[in-house]
Protein backbone atom coordinates (compact mmCIF):
# COMPACT_ATOMS: atom_id res chain seq x y z
CA UNK A 1 0.00 0.00 0.00
CA UNK A 2 1.65 3.25 -0.90
CA UNK A 3 2.21 6.01 1.44
CA UNK A 4 2.75 9.74 1.41
CA UNK A 5 6.07 11.00 2.76
CA UNK A 6 6.95 14.62 3.17
CA UNK A 7 10.39 15.98 2.42
CA UNK A 8 12.65 18.01 2.77
CA UNK A 9 14.93 19.75 -0.19
CA UNK A 10 17.82 21.76 0.22
CA UNK A 11 20.44 23.14 -2.01
CA UNK A 12 23.42 25.82 -1.12
CA UNK A 13 24.60 25.64 -4.92
CA UNK A 14 24.00 29.05 -6.69
CA UNK A 15 19.98 28.41 -8.24
CA UNK A 16 17.55 26.45 -7.66
CA UNK A 17 17.91 24.25 -10.54
CA UNK A 18 19.20 21.08 -8.25
CA UNK A 19 15.82 21.12 -6.10
CA UNK A 20 13.77 20.55 -9.33
CA UNK A 21 15.71 18.21 -10.63
CA UNK A 22 15.58 16.43 -7.30
CA UNK A 23 11.47 16.89 -7.67
CA UNK A 24 12.21 15.23 -10.74
CA UNK A 25 14.16 12.08 -10.01
CA UNK A 26 11.91 11.82 -7.06
CA UNK A 27 8.68 10.99 -9.56
CA UNK A 28 10.28 8.24 -10.80
CA UNK A 29 10.07 6.74 -7.42
CA UNK A 30 6.03 7.96 -7.66
CA UNK A 31 3.85 10.70 -7.41
CA UNK A 32 5.76 13.65 -6.15
CA UNK A 33 4.81 17.19 -5.47
CA UNK A 34 6.07 20.86 -4.68
CA UNK A 35 4.10 21.99 -1.02
CA UNK A 36 5.54 24.89 -0.57
CA UNK A 37 7.50 27.14 -3.41
CA UNK A 38 11.23 26.83 -3.30
CA UNK A 39 12.76 29.58 -0.46
CA UNK A 40 15.93 31.29 -0.21
CA UNK A 41 17.20 31.20 2.86
CA UNK A 42 19.99 32.01 5.45
CA UNK A 43 22.14 28.66 6.56
CA UNK A 44 22.08 28.00 9.85
CA UNK A 45 26.06 27.37 9.66
CA UNK A 46 26.56 31.14 9.61
CA UNK A 47 27.52 33.94 7.07
CA UNK A 48 30.39 31.51 5.47
CA UNK A 49 27.99 29.56 4.57
CA UNK A 50 26.22 29.99 1.14
CA UNK A 51 22.23 30.18 1.46
CA UNK A 52 20.07 27.48 0.40
CA UNK A 53 17.37 26.81 -1.33
CA UNK A 54 14.54 24.86 0.72
CA UNK A 55 11.15 23.70 -0.40
CA UNK A 56 8.94 20.70 1.20
CA UNK A 57 7.16 18.06 -1.19
CA UNK A 58 5.46 15.02 -0.95
CA UNK A 59 6.29 11.39 -2.63
CA UNK A 60 3.74 8.87 -2.62
CA UNK A 61 5.61 5.18 -2.75
CA UNK A 62 5.17 1.92 -1.91
CA UNK A 63 8.74 1.37 -0.83
CA UNK A 64 9.76 0.43 2.57
CA UNK A 65 11.00 3.04 4.72
CA UNK A 66 14.68 1.45 4.72
CA UNK A 67 14.49 1.16 0.77
CA UNK A 68 13.12 4.56 -0.05
CA UNK A 69 16.12 5.73 2.18
CA UNK A 70 18.58 4.23 0.21
CA UNK A 71 16.85 5.68 -2.99
CA UNK A 72 17.21 9.01 -1.56
CA UNK A 73 20.61 8.89 -0.98
CA UNK A 74 21.43 7.31 -4.43
CA UNK A 75 19.31 10.69 -6.18
CA UNK A 76 21.44 12.80 -3.43
CA UNK A 77 24.90 11.25 -5.17
CA UNK A 78 23.39 11.18 -8.38
CA UNK A 79 22.69 15.27 -8.43
CA UNK A 80 26.20 15.59 -7.18
CA UNK A 81 25.72 15.58 -3.48
CA UNK A 82 29.22 15.24 -2.03
CA UNK A 83 29.48 14.81 2.10
CA UNK A 84 31.68 16.96 4.21
CA UNK A 85 32.11 19.08 1.09
CA UNK A 86 30.49 22.72 2.19
CA UNK A 87 28.66 22.83 -0.81
CA UNK A 88 25.36 21.32 -1.22
CA UNK A 89 24.10 20.04 -4.55
CA UNK A 90 21.01 18.56 -3.00
CA UNK A 91 20.07 17.51 0.57
CA UNK A 92 16.46 15.41 1.09
CA UNK A 93 15.96 14.48 4.30
CA UNK A 94 12.68 12.58 5.10
CA UNK A 95 10.75 14.31 7.73
CA UNK A 96 7.20 12.28 8.15
CA UNK A 97 4.68 10.16 6.61
CA UNK A 98 0.85 10.56 6.67
CA UNK A 99 -1.23 8.16 8.75
CA UNK A 100 -4.82 9.17 7.43
CA UNK A 101 -5.07 12.76 8.46
CA UNK A 102 -2.21 13.45 10.12
CA UNK A 103 1.60 13.82 9.97
CA UNK A 104 3.77 11.46 12.15
CA UNK A 105 7.19 12.39 12.43
CA UNK A 106 9.63 9.64 10.76
CA UNK A 107 11.95 9.09 14.15
CA UNK A 108 15.26 9.43 12.44
CA UNK A 109 14.08 13.50 11.89
CA UNK A 110 13.22 13.31 15.54
CA UNK A 111 16.90 12.01 16.78
CA UNK A 112 18.79 14.14 14.38
CA UNK A 113 16.37 17.11 15.75
CA UNK A 114 14.93 17.81 11.76
CA UNK A 115 11.96 19.11 12.91
CA UNK A 116 12.83 22.54 14.80
CA UNK A 117 16.16 22.70 13.24
CA UNK A 118 15.97 25.97 10.30
CA UNK A 119 14.43 25.97 7.48
CA UNK A 120 11.70 23.71 8.76
CA UNK A 121 9.35 24.86 10.99
CA UNK A 122 9.04 27.93 8.59
CA UNK A 123 8.58 25.48 6.03
CA UNK A 124 5.86 23.55 8.02
CA UNK A 125 4.06 27.19 8.38
CA UNK A 126 4.00 28.22 4.88
CA UNK A 127 2.42 24.63 4.52
CA UNK A 128 -0.05 24.70 7.30
CA UNK A 129 1.16 21.41 8.20
CA UNK A 130 1.49 20.09 11.98
CA UNK A 131 3.71 16.69 12.57
CA UNK A 132 2.90 14.89 15.57
CA UNK A 133 5.68 13.18 17.16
Amino acid sequence: MPRIWLLLLGSNFDSNERVHAALAALRALGPAALVTAILRLPAHGGARVPDYYNALATLESSLDREVLVGNLKRIEHELGRVHGSGRVAIDIDLLACRDGGRWLADRHAIEKGDLGQSPVPQLLREAGIRIDA
